[in-house]
């Protein structure tokens, strides 16, 4: 595929990344683009789709398709929740999954908030469960620290939901190198990027990693907060892109969804 910017819609949406030998010789303006087109678009269809959680800000499309619909014994990590349990609680209620809710910033003591729904003062981090930019006070953990302390570490978790405002990209690389995210059947990230990014092509590193996992995209979802105007789109694009994401791997579907935001007043 030719990556150049001057036909967009002739051109994109980009249903798959370029490769990373290519995404290292592409100049900013096609990095910008191709992120955008990427992260906007989706290249896979669920069926129907059931939103848990708040309307606004908390809520997150979950894929109800037979294939990937969460069934008992269930599991969910949801990282994020800034005292809005709104998410976790409808999960776990329609589910009857066990819901287990991370968040180092909130001034609760690890409890369990309902038979379903289990809340940890602990957040997540990167490689060792470094996060150079929290709080030194917080308790923070790799995905895989976690998943072994609760002896999840060859269990399917059937979502995962990331809201850790800027810090994805600290974790992601750490996620995908230990094999964690190899048994998730739906993923759910919010990513951020400021208007001016001196790491994008450092992030499409990270989405074609992603995307060499298996990830597909079906859903999307824009942050109308702020909005970010390329001038060779025909309409505006937000800085919060909501992506869903299908995983296929070992002959196994499994779906993911991935929400994305990439806003400037967000990061840190």
């Amino acid at each position: 595929m030719n990556y150049k910017c001057k036909d967009l819609r002739g051109e994109y949406p980009v249903d798959t990344l370029p490769t990373l030998q290519e995404i290292n010789t592409m100049p900013q303006k096609e990095l910008l683009y191709t992120y955008h087109s990427y992260l906007d678009n989706i290249n896979m269809l669920c069926r129907r789709k059931l939103r848990m959680g708040n309307t606004g800000d908390g809520g997150w499309e979950v894929c109800d398709d037979y294939e990937y619909r969460p069934m008992q014994p269930c599991i969910v990590y949801s990282f994020g929740i800034n005292n809005d349990f709104s998410f976790d609680d409808d999960v776990g209620r329609l589910y009857g999954c066990h819901v287990y809710a991370f968040d180092p910033s909130m001034k609760q003591a690890s409890h369990n908030r309902s038979k379903e729904v289990h809340f940890f003062r602990i957040g997540l981090g990167g490689k060792n469960g470094r996060l150079p930019r929290t709080n030194a006070k917080w308790h923070v953990e790799s995905l895989s620290g976690i998943r072994k302390m609760l002896k999840h570490e060859q269990v399917m978790i059937d979502i995962v939901k990331m809201d850790i405002e800027s810090s994805e990209w600290l974790t992601l690389p750490d996620m995908i190198e230990t094999g964690a995210l190899n048994l998730v059947r739906q993923f759910m990230v919010e990513f951020h990027r400021p208007q001016s990014d001196p790491k994008l092509r450092e992030r499409l590193y990270t989405l074609k990693k992603l995307e060499s996992l298996g990830f597909q995209r079906f859903h999307t979802h824009m942050n109308y907060h702020c909005t970010d105007l390329l001038h060779e789109y025909p309409s505006p694009q937000t800085e919060d892109i909501a992506i869903s994401v299908e995983l296929v791997a070992d002959s196994k579907i499994k779906v993911t969804e991935i929400f994305l935001q990439s806003c400037k007043h967000a990061i840190m």
